[in-house]
């Protein structure tokens, strides 16, 4: 796993990169739960967390596209920001813009 709990991160690889957020917990693994914020979320695999948006609500990446500020991310998606942005700089580089 990249992050822990309570973990300041930043989003590096899909939709969403360059969002920062807070790592709130894990998720639990194969059952429907409630995320902090009441609403339901949908049975997730090992290595999801669930995450808060610092940088404000972002768009969710299913066919309703509402804006969310909780929501759950893998772990492989984001890299916990220990004041090191020179790792982060250079792997956003590697990065493949789409458009």
């Amino acid at each position: 796993m990249n992050c822990k709990q309570g973990d300041i991160a930043m989003v590096v690889k899909g939709a969403h990169i360059g969002v920062t957020v807070s790592v709130l917990s894990i998720a639990p693994e194969g059952v429907v739960f409630d995320l902090p914020n009441g609403v339901k979320h949908s049975a997730v695999a090992a290595g999801v967390w669930i995450i808060e948006s610092l940088s404000g609500p972002v768009a969710t990446i299913n066919t309703d596209r509402r804006k969310v500020s909780i929501a759950c991310m893998n772990d492989d998606r984001l890299m916990p920001l220990n004041g090191d942005t020179e790792v982060f700089e250079a792997e956003l580089k590697e990065q493949p813009i789409t458009v």
